[in-house]
């Protein structure tokens, strides 16, 4: 399964369009779309990865509740 990565300026809009959902223990920023979808924000390279389900399951699954 091919990841879904946004970065650049695609990253920043999608951004402005979402909503902080858990910061996690590791210090992970995790943002929610209308879709709802959950994205994995990395500050350092400026870009959001999409969350699969198992990720959110086994990483975060505090999301689920």
């Amino acid at each position: 399964m091919k990841e879904l990565v946004l970065d650049g300026e695609e990253c920043q809009t999608h951004l402005k369009k979402c909503a902080r959902a858990l910061i996690a223990n590791d210090g992970s920023v995790i943002y929610k779309d209308s879709v709802p979808r959950f994205w994995l924000f990395d500050e350092a390279d400026g870009s959001m990865r999409l969350l699969t389900w198992n990720e959110m399951q086994l990483n975060f699954p505090e999301l689920l509740d």
